[in-house]
């Protein structure tokens, strides 16, 4: 499911701007037990494998570039100071560390 809507996502992009980029970014799902990040998290720990798995693979059946922050921070952004223990969302630093990778694809 996820897939199928990602690809029409991307189709219709490429529709409207055929020579437009596409970047597909697998966000970090701390799961709370082996991860460093605690509190506010997200309830699909389970599932979360399996749909970077279906990211990876939109990415690549649509030659778009890929930005996988769950291989990257690997649940441990506190301790790599791109979250904070009470937020699953990036903080600054992380915001920076984000950009800078996206810089390198541009």
């Amino acid at each position: 499911m996820v897939q199928k809507s990602l690809n029409l996502q991307i189709a219709a992009l490429r529709r409207a701007t055929p020579d437009c980029s596409i970047i597909v970014i697998a966000a970090n799902d701390p799961d709370g037990i082996t991860s460093d990040v605690r509190s506010n998290l997200l309830k699909n720990a389970t599932a979360w494998p399996s749909y970077v798995l279906a990211l990876r693979q939109v990415a690549r059946e649509n030659t778009a570039l890929y930005l996988d922050l769950q291989a990257k921070w690997d649940g441990h952004g506190a301790a790599l100071g791109v979250q904070t223990i009470a937020q699953t969302h990036p903080d600054q630093t992380g915001m920076a560390d984000i950009a800078a990778d996206l810089a390198a694809f541009v």
